[in-house]
């Protein structure tokens, strides 16, 4: 079992002082070039999606997601950590109530859901100067609450990405994660993985366009080049008509994985 989460964390330091005309014009423009160099990551999770289904995807046209596979590095047998619903301990009790240990796991970089009293990425980020925000596309996310900024609502995936896109823009979010779940709600079985005219399909090309208007701000703010992106999802489908993902199932387990960014290989398959 392969199984892979990187994350890579940046810190930038901007001093303001006054000095003559000359200096400051120097000042604005070395602040240019720091701005451009700023590292920014992006954790673009989209619910239950799988390794065949973003495949078939790809060559219905999601050009974004071709782009990230083509230039970035593709986990070829990739599992969740664990795709039961929720977190339910010895005694009953649930410390991280709705939310799945995946998605537990992608908050605090651990295996470990026995508590919220636990060090995260957020937190970590936070010592180090980095901004970050959450947007999480149902309420089940409502307990991640240590980002610097954090949603966790119904909402469509254009909302998602919108409020992304707002923090990254007008508050300089640097660690970005953004969970995507409208795909769910078109799910009728595992045939529509595969099937390009499956209304499954056509969700994850939404989600796809959605990952494009992401790439266009970060090159309009400067941020492109030195973007990391984690694309993936928090667990696999089931092999039912309903919307689910249960433990037995080992398509539950399998996800997709793909990983983009300065200094990792692209085209490559792990």
């Amino acid at each position: 079992m392969k199984s892979i989460l990187t994350l890579v964390f940046a810190t930038l330091i901007l001093t303001n002082c006054k000095q003559p005309q000359q200096d400051k014009q120097m000042t604005v423009q070395h602040s240019q070039i720091s701005q451009e160099k700023q590292r920014i990551v992006i954790q673009f999770i989209i619910d239950g999606l799988m390794k065949d289904a973003a495949e078939t995807a790809i060559a219905s046209g999601a050009k974004n997601l071709k782009y990230f596979a083509e230039n970035g590095v593709v986990v070829e047998d990739a599992y969740s950590n664990s795709p039961v619903g929720r977190v339910k301990l010895p005694d009953g009790s649930e410390p991280w109530g709705g939310a799945s240990p995946p998605n537990i796991g992608m908050h605090t970089g651990t295996h470990l859901f026995e508590t919220q009293e636990l060090d995260d990425i957020f937190l970590s980020a936070r010592r180090k100067g980095i901004k970050s925000v959450y947007v999480g596309g149902h309420t089940l996310y409502d307990v991640f609450k240590t980002p610097d900024i954090y949603y966790a609502k119904i909402m469509p995936d254009q909302k998602v990405v919108d409020l992304g896109v707002k923090h990254i823009k007008e508050d300089g979010a640097r660690l970005v994660r953004l969970h995507l779940q409208e795909i769910r709600s078109s799910w009728k079985g595992p045939e529509g993985k595969t099937n390009p005219d499956s209304k499954y399909i056509k969700a994850i090309l939404n989600a796809d366009a959605e990952l494009g208007k992401l790439i266009t701000c970060l090159k309009q703010e400067g941020l492109w080049e030195t973007a990391y992106f984690i694309i993936s999802a928090d667990h696999g489908m089931g092999t039912l008509t309903k919307s689910n993902h249960l433990s037995e199932q080992l398509s539950s387990w399998q996800i997709y994985m793909n990983f983009y960014g300065p200094g990792i290989k692209k085209g490559a398959t792990i």
